[in-house]
């Protein structure tokens, strides 16, 4: 009911930074972790973004003053996903065709604006890298990937005192269609890919092979979120075609709801409000309502 919403949204306050990234368009913007993996709560709120000027920023919260930026790759590279934990933050893009190139960025939180720190920009995939997602562990940090070549990727951050950052590939599967959206369970086991063609692909976390695939959208799958009530999944996904879907149960065969909107969909969030049942999940959708934008 949009009309609850409006009043609420009136009062909200809103902070703008219109030369964020150069001028030049803002591809992916994530919250940071609140908390580390041991617990401790993480002081500040701050948001990461990354944008076609190849530059990672941080945000301070509510102020959005800029906290500190890395430039990751230069034109015509360009960054389309930005992912975090509580120590890294990892950004991936690519040319967008020119020369079939990606780009992989990592960097250390800690030594984010500092022109000695360690950064890591290396290669992880043929094309494009469209979609990330991040795994915290107590003795390293996992990336997942996807590009446009088809493949999906898990590395684990190798961070030495001392030695420069590098990345260690695990495991490497194809989905045989460009991957344009992750999402991790809350239990970081399995991982959700949504393709150009339309398909969810639900993966276990060893990546030994597919556990399941199933034809979602009519169109490619931008985004992909996951939401866990009292043990039950619920995925919502959205895309070209127009459509929020909600998919129930761990082996995506639990049943599926789609709501229309008027444009496709780039991104979305999702919501669980602690201790109410199912039913009670809300999703949020973020369209972008204007030219297309790749």
């Amino acid at each position: 009911d949009l009309k609850a919403w409006v009043p609420a949204l009136a009062l909200v306050e809103v902070a703008q930074r219109k030369d964020a990234h150069r001028g030049e368009r803002v591809t992916c913007l994530v919250a940071m972790p609140a908390v580390t993996p041991s617990g401790a709560p993480i002081r500040g709120r701050k948001v990461a973004s990354c944008g076609f000027d190849g530059r990672i920023c941080l945000w301070s919260l509510p102020s959005l003053a800029l906290f500190a930026s890395v430039e990751i790759a230069l034109p015509p590279f360009r960054l389309f996903a930005v992912a975090v934990s509580s120590r890294f933050v990892t950004a991936g893009g690519g040319d967008d065709g020119a020369s079939g190139g990606s780009l992989l960025g990592v960097v250390a939180l800690e030594d984010l604006g500092n022109e000695d720190g360690r950064a890591l920009e290396t290669k992880a995939h043929t094309d494009n890298i469209y979609a990330l997602a991040m795994q915290q562990g107590k003795d390293s940090d996992l990336i997942w990937s996807g590009g446009r070549d088809g493949m999906v990727e898990l590395r684990k951050i190798v961070a030495k005192p001392g030695a420069p950052l590098d990345t260690q590939r695990l495991r490497r599967v194809s989905l045989q269609s460009s991957v344009r959206s992750l999402a991790l369970s809350p239990d970081g086991d399995v991982l959700f890919c949504g393709t150009s063609r339309g398909s969810i692909s639900m993966i276990g976390s060893s990546l030994q092979g597919r556990r399941t695939s199933v034809a979602a959208h009519k169109g490619a799958v931008y985004g992909l979120e996951v939401a866990s009530e009292q043990g039950k999944l619920s995925l919502f996904s959205c895309g070209k075609d127009a459509r929020v879907c909600v998919t129930r149960g761990w082996s995506l065969g639990g049943g599926a709801a789609a709501v229309p909107v008027a444009e496709e969909v780039f991104r979305l969030a999702a919501d669980s409000r602690t201790g109410a049942p199912p039913a009670y999940l809300e999703a949020l959708a973020l369209g972008h309502f204007g030219a297309h934008s790749p």
